[in-house]
């Protein structure tokens, strides 16, 4: 059995695909940790996938007394799991979240956490399109980054702690505003499941696509197929920089779009200098 070290002891709220993954990794690392989800066959579920080393419906009397407790539920469910834990919690228990969206959740914590000083804001970047703790995986995040937000006024050590569970969980740790943070996030996360959407609808208009799609189809639309219970959530939550990023998405098509009305080397340029940048991501980001 590990030994469970000072400030190992982890209360994850929600045993869904993240907070199951992030579970199965934390105990792995050595971690004691407490699944909380009203879902009480998930949470038996999570017992025995080895995701949890014990298991509480009640997410108040789980985070009494808690080190570190992550909230790994859907954005429009912050609040509420905020309010109900409030009571319950330490003024030296670190928390921090797993949410796409990191403006509106910062703010909630200011309004209902006692102690918003030791909430620090996170989004790990690794995610399936499959949901719930069925598909959840000891290494989703591993080697993926995870984006801290911590605002003027957190403290340093709630900062050391959130940064060592998401390393422990295998991330490497990148900080950011939260604004910039929901910026960035709208163009490379929000906007390509905006679009995937849009593409499958376009793309399956005539019937007879069914029955001849292939890979550029099917890879450019898989994350279509992620619960839309999260996406509409995020997606409204995130509204304002997903409208700016469409709208720079939008002129950027609409110049390839012209470009390929013409003749000359301008759209060859523009697909090469899209080609060149992809391929220098590499495989980064899987």
């Amino acid at each position: 059995m590990p030994i469970i070290r000072p400030h190992r002891n982890v209360v994850v709220i929600g045993t869904g695909l993240i907070g199951g993954s992030l579970g199965m990794a934390l105990k792995r690392a050595g971690w004691r940790v407490t699944a909380s989800d009203r879902d009480r066959g998930a949470l038996r579920q999570a017992l025995r996938r080895g995701a949890a080393s014990r298991i509480c419906a009640d997410p108040r009397k789980a985070v009494a007394g808690a080190d570190t407790v992550v909230l790994a539920v859907p954005v429009q469910a912050m609040e509420g799991v905020m309010r109900r834990i409030a009571p319950a919690l330490w003024k030296s228990t670190t928390v921090t979240d797993a949410c796409s969206v990191k403006g509106p959740v910062v703010a909630a914590a200011v309004r209902f956490l006692p102690w918003p000083r030791m909430f620090v804001g996170a989004h790990p970047m690794s995610g399936r399109e499959t949901p719930g703790i069925g598909a959840a995986l000891p290494g989703l995040f591993h080697g993926h980054a995870c984006i801290m937000t911590p605002v003027r006024g957190t403290s340093p050590r709630a900062v050391a702690r959130a940064g060592r569970l998401w390393r422990a969980a295998g991330c490497r740790i990148v900080r950011l505003s939260p604004a910039r943070h929901d910026r960035i996030v709208a163009a490379i996360s929000h906007l390509p499941h905006a679009v995937a959407a849009a593409l499958v609808r376009t793309g399956l208009h005539d019937r007879a696509a069914a029955r001849v799609f292939s890979g550029s189809f099917r890879d450019m639309t898989r994350i279509a197929a992620s619960p839309p219970g999260l996406w509409d959530g995020i997606m409204h939550a995130n509204r304002r920089e997903l409208a700016r990023a469409a709208r720079a998405f939008s002129r950027e098509l609409a110049r390839l779009i012209h470009a390929a009305g013409r003749r000359g080397p301008g759209l060859r340029r523009s697909l090469a200098r899209s080609a060149a940048d992809r391929k220098r991501l590499g495989v980064r980001g899987r």
